[in-house]
């Protein structure tokens, strides 16, 4: 599968996975890269860049999500390396604007709380899960695939 290809499938599985867990209609944006918009859009206030390898380079995915976001959106990176869960990373200063945005979409409803007082969508593995796989994979965290 190419580059192309494997990014997209990753946003349309992101987007999915935020649609479910907030209850907002989340889209996989039209060749974002072309005009500069998030790649996945329908979090308000939130510019999204996925990313979906084995390794890059954060702060430049976080310099890309904060050149291509616009006036009052919280610039994030959503990232997957194989095998593992979604992360989500935003610069410290903008964590308390994510936070409040967050806080919107949770006094929505739509958010869910699972018995371990985790807020997550139910599909997705907690962190012990994915904790045991890698070392039962043997790779710690790291992807072994590239």
């Amino acid at each position: 599968m190419n580059a192309y290809h494997k990014g997209a499938r990753a946003e349309r599985e992101l987007a999915r996975l935020l649609s479910a867990m907030f209850g907002v209609e989340v889209r996989r944006g039209a060749r974002p890269y072309l005009l500069g918009g998030p790649d996945v859009y329908g979090m308000a206030a939130v510019h999204i860049e996925v990313k979906r390898r084995g390794t890059f380079s954060l702060p430049a995915a976080l310099r890309q999500s904060v050149e291509d976001s616009r006036d009052g959106e919280v610039p994030v990176v959503m990232h997957r390396p194989n095998r593992c869960a979604w992360i989500v990373s935003v610069w410290l200063a903008d964590l308390p604007a994510l936070a409040r945005t967050v806080e919107g979409l949770l006094a929505g409803g739509a958010f869910r709380v699972l018995p371990d007082g985790a807020a997550r969508v139910p599909s997705q593995p907690t962190p012990a899960e994915h904790a045991r796989t890698d070392r039962d994979i043997g790779t710690q965290g790291k992807d072994a695939t590239s």
